[in-house]
């Protein structure tokens, strides 16, 4: 009786299976080393580099010894001057009447969207370790329509919400559905409502003018989960 498609392929695959065996067994040392660089080097490379990456923020949020801090902000595609970063940080620790028991303030610029900014900023929020975001306003959009910020209108106290609501910056924000959606498409992101989830910092503001700041339409937020929002509030004060 003829033999089926599925048997031929399978038949041929199990050929194809064991010729490659024999030849591996027939190789000598320098010839796997080869064939092991010509097809599995690189991706073996990129896996392990991946893994680097999530081992090393499990370990800097999860499991090393924490500094403390009592705000810490981060800062996207932006490379500030670090002595007057410093300096900031200084006065805003002063502004704010912090001690040492209160911890320090952080202005981090290593988050950069080219390399993996998005995926370390993720990281930090689940683990609610950032309390303000900093970010073009393209950015600042993309960043609201994840769900990252929150309502400024509801944070912000009443004479800084009139300070600066003339700069509010309103975006789609992340839009919770109770029921599933089909296949693959997130429906959600960036499919709530507009909110004044940011405020622009002018070229004239002291974000530009105490650290040099380049980006021109830098947006402010106040990042969801932060346990920190009287002190956000205050930093948004001092650098408006």
């Amino acid at each position: 009786m003829k033999k089926t498609a599925l048997d031929d392929n399978a038949a041929i695959y199990q050929a194809d299976t064991q010729t490659r065996r024999q030849k591996w067994e027939q190789m000598d040392a320098a010839q796997k080393i080869q064939y092991f660089c010509n097809y599995y080097l690189m991706k073996t490379l990129a896996a392990a580099a991946l893994c680097g990456v999530v081992i090393f923020l499990a370990y800097t949020i999860f499991f090393r010894p924490r500094e403390r801090y009592a705000l810490r902000v981060a800062v996207v595609d932006e490379v500030l001057d670090r002595k007057a970063r410093e300096a900031l940080e200084r006065e805003l620790t002063e502004y704010m009447g912090l001690d040492e028991a209160d911890g320090q303030i952080l202005i981090d610029d290593s988050f950069y969207m080219s390399e993996d900014g998005l995926s370390k900023l993720e990281v930090y929020l689940s683990a609610q370790a950032i309390d303000v975001i900093i970010a073009g306003e393209d950015v600042f959009r993309q960043f609201a329509g994840y769900g990252f910020y929150q309502d400024l209108e509801e944070i912000l106290p009443l004479e800084l919400r009139a300070r600066c609501s003339a700069d509010f910056a309103e975006a789609a924000g992340y839009l919770e559905l109770e029921t599933e959606t089909d296949g693959f498409v997130d429906r959600e992101t960036g499919q709530g409502e507009a909110l004044p989830y940011g405020v622009r910092l002018g070229e004239e503001s002291r974000w530009h003018t105490k650290v040099g700041a380049q980006t021109k339409q830098a947006v402010f937020g106040i990042a969801q989960g932060t346990k920190n929002k009287e002190r956000a509030c205050q930093f948004l004060e001092f650098i408006l």
